[in-house]
């Protein structure tokens, strides 16, 4: 697999070599080939300035460019059952260069290790990593160092339960332990990385996986 694979996943078209691709930038308005990718390393420079770096830096630029292009979040928000307002508040970010709607995944640190891309309207519409990037746990930036963690199965369900807990944590009654809650996603039924249990050691743990076949084999693997 070529480097220029996880940029061409997000619309980048490339004129390419045995060395690196080149395109018109992203992120400027001017027109040519002047954005370099590198094929064996994925370092990428736009030679009018625009930046460089490897492949988790251009996703964060990426993301940032795109979201702050998104204006119109009904389409997604009716489709999903999800409100505009949770949709931006998390982040979501439509690509006009492929018609994909963007869902930044982090690390604990709170960089960007993914952009989980869905097209609504594919065939078999389903979310799929950045090529070339590893699947990782959504909300992990968000993890409390306390309280209980709900794992949900699939980005949709983490940021519907998200949505609810932070409706709830406003109230009086619930308030208090719904702002003790913190809500993960895992990218599927089948995917529990082993690295990811440090996270859950002392916490008290609500698998809410999908009730079918797959959502209970997952829920026994975790």
């Amino acid at each position: 697999m070529s480097k220029l694979d996880s940029f061409s996943c997000h619309g980048l078209e490339f004129t390419a070599n045995e060395t690196q691709g080149k395109t018109s930038c992203p992120f400027c308005s001017d027109t040519g080939e002047h954005f370099f990718v590198s094929v064996s390393t994925g370092q990428w420079d736009c030679k009018h300035g625009c930046g460089s770096g490897n492949l988790y830096t251009f996703l964060a630029k990426l993301h940032d460019f795109l979201l702050s292009q998104t204006k119109d979040y009904n389409p997604l928000a009716e489709s999903r059952g999800i409100s505009v307002r949770t949709l931006r508040d998390i982040g979501v970010a439509y690509n006009h260069l492929t018609g994909d709607w963007l869902i930044p995944v982090r690390n604990d640190k709170g960089s960007i290790t993914d952009l989980r891309r869905f097209d609504p309207k594919a065939r078999r519409p389903r979310i799929l990593s950045t090529t070339g990037c590893s699947v990782g746990l959504l909300f992990l930036d968000k993890l409390k160092n306390q309280g209980p963690i709900f794992l949900c199965e699939g980005e949709w369900d983490a940021i519907a339960l998200q949505a609810i807990v932070d409706r709830l944590s406003k109230g009086k009654k619930r308030g208090e332990y719904m702002r003790s809650v913190s809500v993960l996603g895992v990218p599927g039924a089948n995917t529990f990385k082993k690295d990811w249990a440090k996270y859950f050691q002392g916490r008290d743990v609500c698998i809410v996986y999908d009730n079918d076949e797959a959502g209970r084999d997952g829920i026994t693997k975790v």
